[in-house]
This record gives C-alpha cells, sequence and structure tokens, in this order.
C-alpha cells in the first residue's frame, strides 16, 4: 500500500505543477490581448474588452442561421454594412486578431471596398467561420469570463464606466445571452466596421490576396 501512495502522490504533484503552468500562461495571455487592446484603443471601455473575448470563444456563430434565405439575408446585411463603411473614416487595422486564444480575425470591410477582397469570396469566407463553429456553453463561457475580469482588473483598474459595463454584462449573461455591443464612445472615436472571420479560413483564403494588393 506505501508503494501505491508514495507513486501517486509524485504523480498528482505534477498533475498540480502542470495545471499551475497552464493557467499561469493563459492569464498571461489574457493580460497581453488586454494591454494590446488599450494600446491600439485607447478609448475602450469594459464592454469592448467583453466584446473581443467572446467573440474569440463564440465567433460570428449567433449571427447566421441555416439555410439558402439565411445566406441571402446575410449577403444583403453586408452589402449595406459595406455602404454604411464608405461613409466612416477608416481607422481601424484590416485585420486583427480577437481574445487571448486568437481564434477569429476582426476583418475590415474596408478591404471589400478598396477591391482587395471581392465581395463573394469574402461572404463566404465569412459564412463558412459561421457554420463550422461549435458553440461553447454557456455556463464554461460564464466560469472563463470571470476568470478573464480577474486578470482585466489587475491589468487595467482605471477603465471608464466600469461599475456599469459590468452592471450590463452579468445581466447579459444572467438572462442567457452573451453577446453584447461595442460602447459608444469606440463607436465615436474608432468608427469599426468589420466581420469575424475563422483563423484558418482567413489565413489561408484571405491573407493571400491582402499579400498580392500590397
Amino acid at each position: 500500500m506505501k508503494r501505491v501512495v508514495f507513486i501517486i502522490l509524485p504523480v498528482a504533484a505534477v498533475a498540480v505543477a502542470v495545471f499551475a503552468a497552464v493557467r499561469l500562461r493563459s492569464n498571461y495571455c489574457i493580460a497581453k490581448a488586454v494591454k494590446s487592446q488599450i494600446e491600439c484603443y485607447p478609448e475602450s471601455t469594459l464592454k469592448d474588452l467583453y466584446k473581443s473575448f467572446f467573440q474569440d470563444a463564440f465567433g460570428p456563430g449567433h449571427l447566421m442561421s441555416s439555410g439558402e434565405d439565411a445566406v441571402q439575408g446575410m449577403r444583403e446585411y453586408l452589402r449595406r454594412e459595406c455602404e454604411e463603411a464608405k461613409g466612416d473614416a477608416n481607422l481601424c487595422p484590416d485585420y486583427e486578431l480577437t481574445g487571448h486564444h486568437g481564434r477569429f480575425y476582426r476583418v475590415n470591410l474596408s478591404l471589400i471596398n478598396d477591391g482587395i477582397i471581392p465581395f463573394e469570396t469574402f461572404l463566404s469566407a465569412f459564412i463558412k467561420s459561421a457554420e463550422t463553429y461549435a458553440l461553447p456553453d454557456l455556463d464554461d463561457w460564464k466560469t472563463e469570463w470571470n476568470r478573464i475580469l480577474s486578470v482585466i482588473v489587475r491589468v487595467a483598474p482605471d477603465l471608464p464606466s466600469f461599475d456599469e459595463d459590468k452592471a450590463l454584462i452579468d445581466k447579459i449573461l444572467a438572462d442567457g445571452n452573451y453577446a453584447s455591443h461595442h460602447s459608444e464612445r469606440y463607436n465615436a472615436k474608432y468608427h469599426p466596421h468589420y466581420r469575424l472571420i475563422e483563423r484558418n479560413i482567413f489565413e489561408s483564403e484571405i491573407l493571400p490576396l491582402i499579400g498580392m494588393n500590397q
């Protein structure tokens, strides 16, 4: 029996050490993502940070239903968005990764308007991103968000309207939802117009076209 105990204890210790190392690495990546967003977008609030992290977890799946009618509806919606984007100053990068896992890219619609990415190519990549990604469990996301929030509080303790934003996010999650919009100050400053495309799809189908036009 003593031999069994002696074997189990080192294995358990190793497991704990590995878990701690993984958690430490994850927290580092969260902190890096928070600092990067605030550096690029100083007007960011907690709502804007939350949006990046929930987009990283859920992608664009909540925006798409199945069927040809849904595809046509998204085609018309994307055309309207592109028209709206033409009237705003383009203050966001052509593309940037979401959250701390980097599962998706925010891809600027200016790439369509500037003739760099064909409209139907962009639409196809977006739809594939929405259809092929499995949405995570909402309870798992709540747990993940609370951990992300604990890092945000440490890294960016002076975010504007923090308490109001936190209360709004708490209510969204309590109601069984997860999606949220950018803050008004973010929209007013940066005029974001983008769609999410899954990382591998973007890097194989969209990024090469951007490279050809640089």
